[in-house]
Formats: structure tokens, sequence, C-alpha cells
């Protein structure tokens, strides 16, 4: 294990290209900073309670939630689904975020819809990155469908995390509101985090195109760990620190 007192650089940015070339345009104010969950909680905390007992003085719980951050959604959505030839989605509300559908549903309980809120992350060292549904936060979200879990190597590989709901039925609605937590990132580490935002640059936008489509160039299936080994083996991993650090925020 490492040392708290170190510090890991992670580098993170809204999937969205200043020209626009991905997006229809730039949306990146649409992706407020992250916090911290053990601050968020923090803020909850009951002031009279010294017990040795509480969660907060408790270090699996206590790490677990330093190493943590929070993504929110910034703008109230509402839609109705029907999933039954086909899938049809019709927007309710004024404002909206767009969405699509990328691929078919693996389960039967309902249809898979990525909206528009995508993320990209990267670290200058090996360094696991696990997405869950919010735990320690009440969103409304949740009602309607989930995430799914995902967890990959950020120093290792280079490619988007989007905001994709597994619906619980196959027709309804799907509402999340303004300032909703919408997935956890925590960072497997003991060192202190330092998460530094940068612009996403089209040569960003086209290295992390080929790391999510290697199938193309790579033969099918190929496991994770070879991935990473051939990633480093060509020395992706520092032309895109050099592209990061040239386009920090």
């Amino acid at each position: 294990m490492k040392n708290n007192d170190q510090e890991v650089n992670i580098y993170w940015s809204p999937f969205v290209v200043a020209s626009g070339i991905n997006s229809g345009g730039d949306w990146s104010m649409l992706y407020p900073e992250p916090t911290n969950l053990y601050s968020d909680i923090s803020k909850l905390k009951i002031i009279n309670n010294n017990s040795t007992k509480s969660f907060f003085v408790c270090p699996a719980v206590k790490d677990n939630f330093k190493s943590t951050y929070v993504f929110k959604n910034t703008i109230h959505s509402e839609y109705s689904y029907e999933n039954k030839n086909s899938l049809v989605i019709e927007p309710k509300s004024k404002n909206f975020l767009a969405y699509d559908i990328p691929r078919m549903p693996a389960i039967s309980s309902g249809p898979l819809i990525r909206f528009n809120l995508k993320y990209i992350f990267f670290a200058e060292e090996d360094l696991d990155v696990i997405f869950s549904p919010p735990t320690f936060h009440k969103p409304k979200y949740t009602n309607y469908g989930t995430i799914f879990p995902g967890q990959f190597n950020i120093g290792s590989w280079f490619r988007p995390y989007g905001f994709e709901v597994q619906m619980w039925n196959n027709e309804g609605k799907f509402i999340i509101e303004e300032d909703e937590p919408i997935f956890y990132a925590k960072f497997m580490t003991n060192k202190t985090i330092k998460l530094n935002r940068f612009v996403l640059s089209e040569k960003l936008f086209n290295y992390a195109d080929h790391c999510s489509n290697s199938s193309l160039t790579m033969k099918s299936n190929i496991p994770l760990y070879e991935r990473y080994q051939r990633f480093k083996e060509s020395k992706m991993n520092n032309l895109i620190l050099k592209e990061i650090k040239d386009n920090l925020c």
C-alpha cells in the first residue's frame, strides 16, 4: 500500500470537443466540478456525535469515501418511453439532455438509453477507477433505472465513460433532476487525489476514439490486460499525457 501523504494527479474532462465535432456544439457548462463524497457526507454529520463507533472514524469507510467523487447532473429532464416493436422516446420537459440508443438491451426488464453526458479520465500511473450508482445519496432517477457498474485502468486505457441507464420497465417515464448525482467514481489509491480538468482537443478525441474502437484494429474480444500492454508499448500514454498537459484548464 502507498502512503497517504503522496499525491496522484488524475485528469478529467467532459467528453466534448471544443470545436463541437462530436456534439453539435460545446456543452461544457453541463459538467460541474465533481465533489468529494467524504466532504459531501461530512456536511450531514451530527455535530455532538463523537462516538468511536461512528463511520466517520472508521478507516475502511473514511478512506473509501475520501477516494470517491460524485458527478452530478445540471439540467432537469423528463421523458416518456415505450419499448414494444421499437423504442420510442418522447421528451416532456422544455429543456432536456440529448440521448441515443447505444446497443440492444442485454436483459429483458427494459431498454438501455444513453444520455449525452460523457466523461473521460486519465492518470499518470496505473490506476483503476470503479464507476457505480450513487449509493450514499438519494437520486430520484434510480426509481426508473440504473447505471451499470464498471472498472478499468485509466493510466493504461483512454476511453470515455457515458451515462447509460438500464430502465426498470419497457414503458414509462424517466425523470432526472437538476443537481442530482448520477454516478460515483472511486479511484483505487491511498494517495491524496488531485483532480485536474482539461479541454478535450481533437487530437485527444481521436486517441479516445481509437481506444473505443480498438476491436476494428485488434482481434475481437481481446482481454483488457492485453489492450493495456499494447497501449503502453505504443507509447500512447505519453502522447496522451503531453496533449492533456497542453490543454489544462
